[in-house]
């Protein structure tokens, strides 16, 4: 991860570099020192504590982490469908500076998720699924959706050893990873150390995987509507051996129809991030 020293922190924020020090010497502000005794910060430190204390975000563009943006075309994502657009479109890093502008301008991660990011690959599915696109461009433009994820993961502080673990990923049958990484930065956003196990994983590997980690959380994003019968058979164990020892297991998604609910026992269902967000600030108390 990109670091920077007191100094480009202070510009940035508007400060002397011996205020920078100062915070950092108390505590407030983290920082590592190289061998040779220099503070190094990184982003997510500095977004960390700025939101703590209700300080102004800078510009991050001063630090060289976003991009200019390039034309007017791209200064405003205020739809789904409009993103979608600049994704299919190939505007991976001027889309990116928005998103991320507007993540470390205050809107809360689950939010900028559910309303904007998810809905716009919701959209760029319709496409392809009525043949306004090829398959080819659908997979472009989920991957470039990922590349940013990946981008907002990096504004994310690291969470320390002792903060509360959560795994999860997408059943058997369910091969679409976006939704999986979104709820994955979701919780990572909260403090949660966050394993995802990505889509397609059976049961029998998440009964594994909780044995061997032992989280406080599982969670299943479901957006297929294809599971696969095996899935409905192992769930039930891998639920109650969570259940037995002490873990929460939340499944949700797009997919978790009433049909799925009905078929499935879970400490939570949800449609939407923000359904993970409460369930998980639940658990933290």
């Amino acid at each position: 991860m990109k670091t920077f020293s007191p100094h480009q922190i202070s510009r940035a924020l508007g400060v002397s570099e011996s205020t920078i020090k100062r915070w950092i010497d108390g505590g407030h502000l983290r920082a590592e020192k190289t061998p040779g005794g220099h503070r190094r910060i990184t982003i997510p430190d500095v977004l960390a504590f700025l939101r703590a204390r209700g300080r102004p975000v800078p510009s991050l563009e001063a630090l060289g982490l976003l991009a200019e943006r390039t034309g007017s075309a791209t200064t405003q994502i205020d739809t789904p469908e409009r993103l979608a657009h600049l994704l299919l479109a190939g505007e991976t890093q001027a889309v990116s500076t928005v998103i991320l502008e507007q993540y470390t301008g205050g809107r809360p991660m689950d939010e900028l998720l559910d309303r904007l990011v998810g809905p716009a690959m919701v959209e760029v599915g319709v496409q392809w699924a009525e043949g306004k696109i090829d398959v080819y461009q659908e997979h472009a433009a989920t991957l470039r959706a990922l590349s940013i994820l990946h981008d907002l993961l990096g504004l994310v502080p690291v969470a320390p050893e002792d903060a509360p673990l959560a795994l999860g990923g997408a059943p058997e049958g369910d091969p679409y990873f976006l939704p999986t990484c979104m709820a994955e930065l979701t919780l990572a956003d909260m403090g949660w150390r966050a394993l995802n196990l990505g889509p397609n994983t059976p049961m029998v590997s998440v009964l594994e995987a909780i044995s061997h980690h032992s989280p406080r959380l599982v969670w299943l994003s479901i957006t297929s509507t294809q599971l696969v019968p095996a899935f409905f058979d192992d769930y039930p164990r891998m639920f109650v051996a969570a259940q037995e020892r002490g873990m929460r297991v939340a499944v949700g998604g797009q997919g978790v129809t009433p049909e799925v609910q009905d078929r499935l026992v879970a400490s939570a269902f949800g449609t939407r991030l923000a359904h993970l967000k409460a369930f998980a600030r639940g658990i933290e108390r």
